[in-house]
């Protein structure tokens, strides 16, 4: 539950969307937006996308990885995604 305005609701959406908050970790990237929620959120993102074998054999497919917008999955990215993480961990 949440509350705006002292109104009780249920989110169907991310609260950012909700509030109309821009994330502060997220970066163009091509056609896309590259964004992590935070900064353990950009390591977990930075572990996954620099990882040169990606081993699905005992996950399901309702993990936060299988759920990513395809671009972050794709090898052709790999070098450019990364390149936007290093530039989001400059913020820090």
């Amino acid at each position: 539950m949440a509350y705006k305005e002292g109104i009780k609701f249920e989110l169907q959406q991310a609260a950012h969307l909700y509030f109309e908050a821009k994330l502060w970790l997220e970066m163009p990237f091509k056609n896309d937006i590259f964004w992590a929620y935070n900064w353990e959120h950009l390591g977990c993102l930075e572990e996954y996308i620099s990882a040169k074998l990606r081993e699905h054999k005992d996950r399901s497919h309702f993990t936060l990885l299988e759920k990513l917008p395809k671009f972050y999955h794709e090898a052709k990215n790999r070098e450019g995604l990364l390149k936007v993480i290093a530039k989001l961990k400059a913020k820090q």
